[in-house]
């Protein structure tokens, strides 16, 4: 178990919270344990896998995951599912997750997470009466955490973990202090515990109102919490009656912490609380609501699936009856000293994080003054040193002159005058000069087009070229689509340069047309650094961490990685410049790649109310064309709402063998027993019937169905992804 890793560790009862873990604490060797894998159930937008490495491929439906592999995910959400198991994890936009462990030895599986940005929510099958062992780590905490169904989110300003318990009971306790005591704190459904990275604190448990759970939350979290209504609700009563036992039978009933907890042994406190547990999940989805999380349409779809598993209709969530709240009281007078505390020192944080970065602001404005004045000091000291250097050239050349060659020489020179004159005249305003750059690899130099003026201080190139050279572990240039990673993977050979020298690297991407970088950002990794931004006036200077510089030493053995994706077709050139750090910030030189982006997807055009839009399908290589089926997903390009009620046909050779509509979620599944058909007409073809005005995204995955007579659907190849372009009807305003 990570020694700095807050560990959250599931079981499905309070029971089972205090029974030893030795079937994962003592597992066997990788050569010994099975392997297991992760599937990607459910994908929203875009994410990208890495195979443990740097390098990333983009994600798709069906997609499997294993031990080693990393999961990034764009402005959707992601449902992971564990098939052995049935567990799910709902990994929320914007966050990353890391599969370390996926074991399965002796008939007892083991899972072990860690959630490295971002939100996730986690529902596992029953470990109350196995030797299973669950684990999601956020990083940079020392507690080990045991429990049932939770969510776990990572503020990105201050690196606190926040864990809000669903269903069941979790026990916190610091990992040096395993066998429980006073750092010990049991959490209930409805209740948080929010952790400090760095420290090993005492953790201390609130009771929070659902408003101020549902405004931490992502959409996709707080959909997977109400959709899991129905076994949450399961845990809650078991919870419940195992609470009302303890109070029946004194010296009896299971060990889930009620010891240490004097109020769970008053029965109005006992009432009081299940009122709680019973109403928090109906709260939160009207919370969600009013808080504009989930449209009203969304929110009653998602209710709607909840209540299909519930089968007490008292049970079922009713947006126009919802049960009044109340938040318990809390346990003693001393926790609530506790909350106040944490809530305190949270403040405390989060203000010294904003001071620190007012102060390292003005810093850096007060460094680049410096430089600047510096620099315009030694360019007004070049120019008289050139100055002075020419007059004795000149004086120095007259001195064998004739007269007659000094009069030739003198008129020389004022014609030159006049022709830079003349020149200078003609240039535009603010028209930069062209610097050349050299390449690695025995390139040619080529110019550096004009970028917007840098925010970074200007710094002194070096004379002659670089002072470095660069080793690039993948080929930077070529051809890329739009959507699809570009990396910049490359090592810093010294060359004559001192290994110990602290250098910083400055990244420029200038494209070959106007091309908007707002809201394009980068994936910086180095050593176990993983740092994302946005790009400032298109580029970005990268550190070692913390502001601190690299060493050239430490470049030429460690490589740097940088991943960008590109939405906009251009030509962007890439010039990757070495900085000395210190008080005067001077150039070692830089290089220069080009790449191409090209557009991703292919576009089709139609016009709205058109009898039938037809496009071509190529199917996967080997696959048997009377077994497969296509499934296909219709989202509209602006905000990738789901496009339900449109008609959709799939041909084989002009036999028609699908012909269905998109349902609520966009999706249609088109399949049917081919026949022979006519071979003389073209093999699959896809046909939008009266396509509706828009812009549109269609994914396409082709499947097959199992022969067992389960219909089972088992996913080839890679989603095809194309963009519908259907122009309004002639004659519409």
């Amino acid at each position: 178990m990570k020694a700095n890793g807050l560990t959250v560790k599931i079981t499905r009862s309070a029971a089972a919270l205090l029974l030893g873990l030795s079937a994962y604490g003592g597992a066997a060797s990788a050569a010994d344990a099975g392997s297991r894998s992760m599937i990607i159930s459910e994908l929203k937008g875009t994410a990208y896998i890495s195979h443990g490495g740097a390098r990333q491929i983009r994600a798709y439906k069906g997609m499997e995951l294993r031990a080693g592999d990393r999961i990034i995910s764009g402005s959707g959400g992601i449902t992971l599912s564990i098939p052995d198991e049935g567990d799910e994890i709902t990994l929320a936009a914007n966050s990353e997750l890391a599969v370390l462990v996926l074991t399965e030895q002796g008939g007892h599986s083991a899972t072990k997470l860690q959630l490295l940005r971002g939100g996730a929510y986690s529902e596992v099958h029953d470990l109350s009466k196995s030797q299973d062992a669950f684990e999601l780590s956020p990083p940079d905490q020392k507690l080990d955490i045991k429990g049932t169904q939770f969510s776990v989110q990572i503020n990105p300003l201050t690196g606190q973990s926040t864990v809000l318990v669903a269903g069941g009971v979790v026990q916190a306790t610091p990992q040096l202090n395993q066998a429980g005591g006073s750092g010990s704190a049991f959490i209930y459904p409805g209740q948080q515990i929010t952790l400090s990275p760095g420290s090993i604190p005492q953790p201390q448990v609130s009771s929070t109102d659902p408003a101020s759970i549902v405004s931490t939350l992502s959409p996709d979290i707080i959909a997977a919490i109400i959709k899991s209504k129905a076994d949450i609700d399961e845990e809650n009563d078991r919870f419940m009656k195992e609470l009302q036992n303890r109070l029946d039978q004194p010296t009896g009933g299971a060990g889930n912490g009620t010891d240490s907890a004097p109020d769970l042994k008053d029965p109005e406190y006992l009432s009081k609380l299940k009122q709680y547990i019973n109403g928090f999940i109906a709260n939160l989805a009207k919370q969600a609501g009013e808080q504009g999380k989930l449209t009203q349409a969304e929110l009653q779809k998602i209710i709607d699936e909840a209540n299909r598993t519930i089968a007490d209709p008292a049970k079922q969530i009713d947006l126009n009856n919802i049960p009044a709240f109340e938040l318990p009281k809390d346990q003693t007078d001393e926790a609530r000293k506790q909350q106040e505390l944490a809530k305190l020192k949270q403040q405390q944080e989060e203000e010294l994080k904003k001071r620190q970065q007012e102060e390292l602001k003005k810093k850096l404005q007060e460094q680049q003054s410096r430089l600047i004045e510096q620099q315009k000091k030694q360019e007004e000291a070049n120019k008289k040193a050139q100055e002075e250097a020419l007059q004795r050239a000149r004086e120095q050349l007259e001195k064998g002159m004739s007269d007659a060659e000094k009069k030739q020489f003198e008129l020389a020179q004022e014609q030159r005058k006049r022709e830079e004159a003349q020149m200078d005249s003609s240039k535009p305003a603010g028209t930069p000069p062209v610097s050349q750059s050299s390449s690695s690899g025995g390139g040619s130099s080529s110019p550096n087009p004009p970028v917007d003026p840098p925010v970074n201080p200007p710094v002194n190139p070096p004379v002659g070229g670089p002072e470095f050279k660069l080793d690039f572990i993948q080929d930077p240039t070529g051809e890329r689509r739009t959507g699809e990673n570009h990396v910049l993977e490359f090592k810093v050979q010294p060359d004559k340069l001192s290994p110990d020298m602290p250098v910083r690297v400055k990244v420029t991407y200038t494209p070959d047309q106007e091309v908007s970088f707002e809201g394009i950002a980068y994936y910086y990794t180095y050593k176990d650094r993983l740092a994302m931004g946005n790009f400032s006036d298109r580029s970005v200077t990268l550190d070692a961490g913390d502001n601190a510089p690299f060493t050239l030493g430490e470049l030429s053995q460690n490589p740097i990685s940088l991943r960008t994706i590109w939405g906009e077709p251009a030509t962007y050139t890439i010039k990757i410049e070495l900085i000395q750090a210190g008080d005067t910030a001077k150039s070692l030189g830089s290089y220069t790649r080009s790449f191409h982006v090209v557009s991703g997807d292919p576009i089709i055009h139609g016009t709205a109310g058109q009898e039938n839009l037809e496009q071509s399908l190529t199917p996967p290589e080997g696959a048997d064309p009377a077994k497969l089926g296509l499934e296909l997903r219709l989202q509209k390009s602006s905000d990738h709402k789901e496009v339900p009620g449109q008609h959709f046909q799939l041909l084989y050779h002009g036999q028609l063998i699908g012909n269905s509509e998109t349902n609520d979620e966009g999706i249609v599944r088109l399949m049917q027993p081919a026949e022979e058909g006519d071979p003389t007409e073209e093999g699959f073809k896809l046909a939008w019937l009266e396509p509706t005005f828009g812009e549109y995204i269609l994914t396409g995955q082709w499947f097959t169905l199992s022969d067992d007579g389960e219909n089972e659907r088992t996913y080839i190849g890679s989603p095809s992804h194309y963009r519908y372009s259907i122009a309004a009807a002639e004659g519409t305003p």
